[in-house]
């Protein structure tokens, strides 16, 4: 399963993931659990530009935002990483998004 996690490249796949696999989410799976949080964090620190899509995905689905927020605050993920994420959110956060960039980087300190 953390072969088939570390695949995922958008958010659309991570959702599906996430609803296909809730069962199964990785929390007793210590590198399940991880690769989750590596992959969601390295959308938000390098794939800045599709936080549109994850908005969309958490306005609509309260407990993919839970699982989406539980896993930046991973204690695996660089401090570099949820750096770049803390970055975008204050710097670039699109109109109407405020309050997932306020979430997003309260979860990365």
């Amino acid at each position: 399963m953390e072969a088939a996690v570390t695949q995922i490249k958008d958010w659309p796949h991570v959702y599906k993931a996430f609803r296909d696999n809730r069962s199964c989410n990785g929390e007793s799976v210590v590198e399940v659990w991880s690769a989750y949080s590596e992959v969601i964090a390295t959308l938000l620190a390098d794939h800045w530009d599709d936080v549109g899509e994850l908005s969309g995905l958490v306005s609509a689905h309260p407990d993919f935002k839970a699982f989406v927020i539980k896993h930046l605050e991973d204690e695996t993920i660089p401090e570099n990483v949820l750096s770049a994420i803390r970055q975008h959110a204050a710097h670039e956060c699109r109109p109407g998004l405020e309050w997932l960039c306020k979430e997003l980087a309260a979860a990365t300190k």
